[in-house]
Order: C-alpha cells, then sequence, then structure tokens
C-alpha cells in the first residue's frame, strides 16, 4: 500500500514538472516571436526643398602691384596737340603762353604778306626780311646760283627785287599756312600741315627787338 502511495505521488510530481516545463516553453515561445514581429513601417518626411540658381563665384581680378598700375593718358585737347606739335622737344624752353603769343604774330604777319604777295609791293616785303637774309641776297653769285636753278630757263636774277618777283612769290603762291614749328627759341617754321609730313613756307627769325622777321632760305 505505501509502495502505491509512493509510486502515485511520483507519477504526479512528473507530470507537475512536465506541465510547467510546457508552460514555460510556451510562454518563451510567445515573447520570442514577439520579439522577432517586423517593426511597424514608419514614414519617412522628406523635406521639401527648393530649386535655387547656381552661383558661380567670379574670379578675382589680379592685384596690381604696387608702382606698377598703368597710368592713365590726359585726354589732350586740339589746342594742346598743336602746342606738342609746335614745340616739340623745345616743351620745356617754350610756355604754351609764348607760343600763343608767337603764333598770332606770325600769322598775322603772314597775312599781311599774302596782300604784299598779291600786290607784288616789293617795298612792303622788304621791311620784313632780316638784316642777314639781305646781306645775303645782295650777293652777285648767290642771285646768278639761284637762277640757274629756276624751272623756267633764261630768267636773270640780278637783285632782291627779282629774287622777290622770280623766287619768292611763285614759291608761295596758294600756300595755307596754318601752324608754326619751332628751330629753337628764335627760329620758328610756318607750315602747311599734312597728315605725313608739313610744306614749309616761311622761317622767321626773332630780332633783337622781338619783332620776327623773314629769314630766307640759302643755297
Amino acid at each position: 500500500m505505501k509502495r502505491t502511495v509512493l509510486v502515485l505521488a511520483c507519477f504526479a510530481t512528473l507530470i507537475f514538472v512536465s506541465c510547467t516545463s510546457a508552460d514555460k516553453a510556451v510562454v518563451e515561445s510567445k515573447a520570442e516571436q514577439e520579439s522577432v514581429k517586423p517593426a511597424a513601417e514608419t514614414e519617412v518626411v522628406v523635406p521639401e526643398t527648393k530649386a535655387e540658381p547656381v552661383v558661380e563665384k567670379k574670379p578675382e581680378e589680379p592685384k596690381p602691384q604696387k608702382g606698377s598700375a598703368a597710368k592713365k593718358e590726359p585726354v589732350l585737347s586740339e589746342a594742346d596737340k598743336e602746342y606738342a606739335r609746335s614745340v616739340s622737344n623745345l616743351s620745356g624752353a617754350i610756355s604754351k603762353d609764348e607760343f600763343v603769343e608767337d603764333k598770332k604774330d606770325i600769322m598775322m604777319i603772314i597775312d599781311d604778306l599774302n596782300k604784299i604777295i598779291e600786290n607784288r609791293d616789293y617795298d612792303a616785303w622788304l621791311a620784313y626780311v632780316s638784316p642777314a637774309s639781305k646781306q645775303y641776297w645782295s650777293n652777285p653769285k648767290n642771285l646768278a646760283a639761284v637762277a640757274n636753278r629756276l624751272p623756267v630757263k633764261g630768267i636773270k636774277i640780278r637783285n632782291m627785287k627779282d629774287y622777290f618777283l622770280y623766287v619768292f612769290i611763285p614759291a608761295r603762291q596758294n600756300s595755307k599756312v596754318e601752324e608754326i614749328r619751332y628751330v629753337s627759341k628764335t627760329i620758328t617754321k610756318a607750315v602747311e600741315p599734312k597728315e605725313d609730313e608739313d610744306l614749309i613756307f616761311y622761317m622767321f627769325e626773332k630780332a633783337s627787338s622781338g619783332d620776327w622777321m623773314l629769314k630766307l632760305d640759302t643755297l
């Protein structure tokens, strides 16, 4: 009897342990299933972006080195340009005021000479000729030499009046003198400027009195 009760007690204990283990296994199995259950999909919110123009950086301009910056040339007036042409490399010796005054005096003389040429007025012309030129062209040898150079052969140049009529006047008819060119502070040329050259019609020399006198060409 006691043996039977002991066997039953052991059998009941085994059943209880089996049930407990089974329940535990079921609980663990459920827990594992829940742990491996895929997470619910979450919605990814992408922020809205606004299109912007591409901005390209300008390359930096090279900075000029100190002292190497290009100097701007001053804009010259026509009067300044004429002054520069007239004085050439004598700009430091002849001021603009002197140039203006000299040109005014010389152009007034040329106006008189144009009338003298038109009237063939020898005495009025002689008053403008410098002493050195009078002396040179009073020499018969010089007068004969210039006669041989005339394009029209057979003309005799015996004195300064002949020189005036047959040499000076023909060389200056229809001249259009507009500017002067300094040779020195006391000698100037009266010219008709052309694109590539100047046509020289008169030479003037300043006397000790300050008057401009005709400096006639020499051979």
